[in-house]
């Protein structure tokens, strides 16, 4: 039911035209190249964008660094400086170590990202240990507590002065020279406890969890399809996508596991600039240097050019998914508005087709009416004219001579005269309005044709053209032209499909027409045989056939005779 619902919808319309190809060719060829302008528009403005928010994200990551550090910085410099402290490393009394022990439990239950809070004498030894427990603090007992001075980041931070913060290298967290076990990713962060003559008597030492950084950084990127990665001085990882293969300066299995291996590129990139992005299969890198120091109230370490050992390399990537997404994002919209201005632009293809189609025929439609018109003008001021005045003399001639053979010759040239007359009805046809061609029988046609035919007649085969009323015309053109022009003793017409064409040959066995005459004999004005009849049958046929969007030719028939070749379309809109 839809299906012929559609049908007799698109009925309604004219058949496209050889026209309609070109313009639409035009139309879409247009219609891409605006879609892939606005497309290319949308991508790069997209890319140039991810690219300016990438550089203002690793400026908030920066940021936020800075502030975790100064914060921490202030807690540990606020404890080396609390009275309780100095107290007890003057006094080495029982009573302010309790009130140290009860300021430090005091900052572990307020900051949950400490996972230790201690204090050691000048020797290294821990005088006192809160281990923070995420907020439920626990007193170390005098027993467990360690010597820490052959860690590296008391011999670093044994020089600093008062109101200095060491800041040691991101690494992870050792208990008996072991690594401990889930990995904790730490920061230390040391101050001097001084006395009123600025004499170090001891240290301050907050264990930073870098882990919780590390959360937030990938809670943040993650939902901008990009993350962060950090590397030390050396290429290894301190926070990358695999976690578990991350410190490899500490853990021998993940030895290898370095940016140096994985991406030398990139490596040789950071260690050549400050600052810098580029792309690495399909993912756009911004990497930038940090030294986490400078964020201290003084750094201890000078800074120096490339990577220094306090430095980090931070590498944020935005994956090629996310700028595929937005790609296919944009191609759908893209594709949702295109689509119907592509079936608009092919409504506008068709209707201007078919206004330059109508253009076209009523020019061509002008052109053959004045042909015609300047045809019938000769015809009526010189042919018709010519005939009549030699009848009225041959009359004449009989009058005086009482000739039969004037007669006779008089009675031909009426007949030929009649014969104009008939052909100039012809081209009334020719330029007839409102003719739509339609589908027409052959042999109907041929047969009505040839009904005075006085020679034997035969038509073989059987087929439908596409033809107006003056198809019939065009068969008795050639019927009568055979007998009358050529003589011939009998006709057959051979009609055979040959795909959206069907050929009709008209065959006559008569005296034939020489090869040198072929050319003109189509043209207006060229005589035929011994008659001295005007051309003008021919020269109907041959437009008529053109009309019809056909085409006819001559060929020799064997062993004597004429075949005049016609090919006309059998099918509707095969114009």
């Amino acid at each position: 039911m839809l299906k012929k619902t559609l049908g007799q919808f698109l009925n309604k319309f004219p058949p496209t035209n050889k026209y309609f190809g070109r313009i639409l060719i035009v139309f879409v060829l247009a219609h891409i190249a605006l879609l892939s302008f606005i497309y290319l528009s949308e991508t790069t403005a997209f890319n140039s964008q991810v690219k300016d928010r990438a550089v203002t994200n690793v400026a908030r990551l920066v940021n936020f660094l800075d502030s975790e550090i100064q914060k921490v910085s202030i807690d540990v410099l606020t404890i080396a400086e609390q009275n309780a402290t100095v107290s007890y490393f003057l006094t080495k009394d029982d009573l302010d170590l309790s009130i140290l022990e009860g300021n430090l439990e005091s900052i572990c239950k307020n900051n949950l990202r400490y996972d230790q809070v201690r204090v050691f004498d000048l020797a290294g030894m821990e005088k006192a240990r809160i281990n923070c427990f995420g907020g439920n603090p626990e007193v170390v007992s005098a027993e467990s507590l360690q010597n820490k001075s052959q860690r590296y980041y008391f011999k670093e931070s044994k020089d600093i002065k008062a109101g200095q913060v060491y800041l040691s290298r991101l690494d992870l967290n050792v208990e008996n020279n072991i690594v401990e076990f889930p990995l904790k990713p730490t920061l230390r962060f040391i101050a001097p406890i001084v006395d009123k003559e600025d004499t170090t008597l001891g240290f301050v030492d907050v264990n930073y969890l870098a882990k919780n950084i590390f959360n937030d950084l990938d809670l943040f990127f993650r939902q901008q399809n990009s993350e962060i990665t950090i590397v030390d001085q050396s290429g290894y990882y301190l926070k990358s996508e695999n976690e578990f293969s991350d410190f490899g300066f500490m853990i021998p299995e993940n030895s290898e596991h370095k940016i140096s291996n994985d991406n030398p590129q990139l490596w040789q990139a950071l260690n050549s600039t400050t600052a810098d992005n580029l792309t690495d299969n399909g993912d756009y890198m911004l990497y930038q240097f940090y030294d986490p120091t400078l964020a201290t109230r003084v750094g201890l370490r000078p800074q120096l050019p490339g990577f220094s050992s306090s430095k980090w390399g931070l590498i944020y990537s935005l994956k090629e998914e996310g700028f595929v997404k937005n790609n296919q994002r944009v191609l759908v919209v893209i594709l949702i508005i295109g689509l119907p201005i592509l079936v608009l632009l092919v409504f506008l293809a068709w209707y201007l087709s078919n206004l330059i189609l109508k253009r076209v025929e009523a020019e061509k439609k002008t052109e053959n009416l004045n042909d015609v018109l300047r045809v019938i003008t000769r015809i009526l001021r010189h042919d018709l004219m010519n005939k009549f005045t030699g009848i009225q003399d041959l009359i004449e001639v009989y009058g005086e001579t009482k000739d039969k053979e004037s007669i006779e010759i008089a009675h031909e040239a009426a007949l030929s005269g009649k014969e104009t007359i008939r052909n100039m009805k012809k081209l009334e046809l020719l330029v007839a309005e409102n003719h739509r061609l339609e589908l027409y029988d052959l042999r109907t046609e041929i047969k009505a044709a040839a009904k005075d035919c006085k020679v034997p007649f035969k038509v073989k085969g059987k087929g439908k053209v596409l033809a107006d009323p003056a198809l019939r015309s065009i068969f008795d053109n050639l019927i009568s032209n055979a007998i009358r022009h050529g003589k011939t003793k009998k006709i057959e017409v051979d009609i055979n499909k040959k795909g959206d064409l069907t050929e009709i040959e008209v065959i006559d066995f008569g005296k034939g027409i020489p090869v040198e005459n072929r050319e003109d004999i189509f043209l207006e004005g060229v005589t035929k045989g011994e008659t001295g009849n005007t051309g003008i049958g021919l020269y109907i046929v041959k437009k008529t056939i053109e009309r019809y969007g056909g085409k006819i030719w001559i060929e020799d028939n064997k062993p004597k005779g004429t075949k005049f070749v016609m090919q006309l379309h059998n099918k509707l809109g095969g114009l």
